[in-house]
């Protein structure tokens, strides 16, 4: 309208700064005239009004029609889903008051219709939140609230273009049951495992102490007897600390599974000389070597013997492969050798003449209380931990195993420090 006033308010400027003829009939034949700026204008301003009223508005007014009637099948539609829906639903204004809810809602409620009631007396967790707020910036907000026994997770969302805001509910009842009885279940097992660490720790020191006073006393009596005694008395002294000695290691290894299983085990990082640790084991299996009337070398291919790492650790993993290879090994020998590779890595090599195993056992070497011959008939004792702490504490010193091994062939185990 302002440009139809603008164009009028511009042609009469024109019309009226042409001069008119003099003679009446000239001046009005003049003035009506198509090509007088005013009569043109007015035909132009007539043409735009008719298209505005008869057109224009018309159409628009038809889009607006058109519009609303999609919205409000829009709306019909979502009501429509949203009253399918199983699971709760509910629509509120700034205030609180519920505008819309569907028959699961209902449900909630039990007291009749629930449009103009306060949201807050079905969900009481509502009072914690600014509606206001969370409509005017389109919040997105969850929330649990337990109803009529039932506990159920809410999303409610703000829509600030309709002022008005939306709770979508899920009954996670069931997944809630689910969840208490998994906490129950750890709580449990976080108990049960304080349990078995007290039994551990106690049966240790109960069978440990008497077993140090037995081996203490039985050296003292084989010292005090030898050569006094026959023979055969000799060799029940040996037993009997071949048997404790059997014992001790049995309880050790058990406690050492049971803190690696539960993550209890602290490393202790220090510089530690390997070849003066394995040269102490050597001690220890001299005599046992002997008597099987096997080879027991230990060979140092590198002066640079030294590596930080945790010693209790090292001494578990040398004291395990060389038991190992000592005891599946009837005739020939062992070898250690101690050197350092291309990549002044540090490794131990244990070579033995043994029985070997077989390809199929080394895929499952590590798996704790395993041997390749299970059950009491089994030629060999222990307790099929050895090599799954080996496993377990070269883990933990960053150091990498390598088995070699062929039925009854021998077998050859490298341990491969990357420190």
């Amino acid at each position: 309208m302002f440009i139809c006033f603008f164009i009028l308010l511009q042609t009469l400027r024109l019309a009226f700064g042409t001069p008119f003829i003099v003679i009446k009939g000239m001046m009005i034949a003049t003035f009506l005239n198509f090509n007088n700026p005013l009569i043109y204008s007015v035909l132009i301003l007539a043409g735009i009004i008719f298209f505005l009223i008869y057109i224009f508005i018309p159409l628009n007014k038809h889009f607006q029609a058109h519009n609303n009637d999609v919205n409000a099948k829009d709306s019909k539609l979502i009501a429509g889903f949203a009253e399918l829906d199983p699971e709760p639903f509910f629509r509120f204004d700034n205030t609180g008051a519920i505008l819309m809810v569907n028959e699961a809602g209902v449900n909630l409620y039990k007291n009749g219709s629930l449009v103009g009631k306060s949201l807050s007396s079905i969900i009481p967790e509502i009072e914690n939140f600014d509606l206001n707020k969370s409509i005017q910036f389109g919040e997105q907000l969850y929330f649990t609230s337990y109803i009529r026994n039932k506990c159920f997770r809410f999303t409610m969302k703000g829509i600030p273009e309709l002022e008005i805001g939306q709770i979508y509910g899920s009954d996670i009842t069931e997944l809630k049951e689910t969840e208490e009885k998994l906490i129950s279940a750890l709580k449990n097992a976080e108990e049960s495992e304080k349990i078995k660490s007290f039994f551990l720790a106690q049966i240790s020191h109960e069978i440990r102490s008497p077993l140090t006073a037995i081996m203490g006393y039985n050296s003292l009596i084989k010292e005090d007897v030898f050569g006094k005694i026959d023979k055969d008395l000799e060799y029940a002294f040996d037993a009997i600390d071949v048997s404790s000695k059997r014992l001790r290691r049995t309880i050790d290894q058990i406690l050492n599974m049971s803190l690696l299983q539960a993550g209890k085990f602290e490393l202790h990082n220090e510089s530690v000389n390997v070849a003066s640790i394995i040269e102490e084991i050597i001690t220890e299996y001299k005599s046992d070597s002997r008597q099987r009337r096997l080879d027991l070398k230990f060979s140092k291919m590198t002066d640079k013997m030294s590596i930080q790492a945790d010693r209790y650790s090292l001494i578990q993993i040398f004291s395990n492969v060389i038991d190992n290879a000592i005891k599946y090994t009837k005739k020939g020998g062992v070898e250690i050798i101690i050197g350092r590779d291309s990549l002044d890595k540090l490794f131990v090599k244990v070579n033995d003449t043994g029985i070997g195993m077989s390809d199929e056992y080394i895929k499952n070497l590590f798996v704790p209380f395993t041997q390749e011959t299970m059950g009491y008939s089994r030629p060999y004792e222990g307790s099929g931990l050895g090599m799954a702490l080996i496993k377990r504490f070269s883990d933990l010193n960053n150091a990498r195993i390598e088995i070699k091994s062929s039925k009854n062939m021998g077998t050859s185990i490298q341990i491969m420090f990357n420190i």
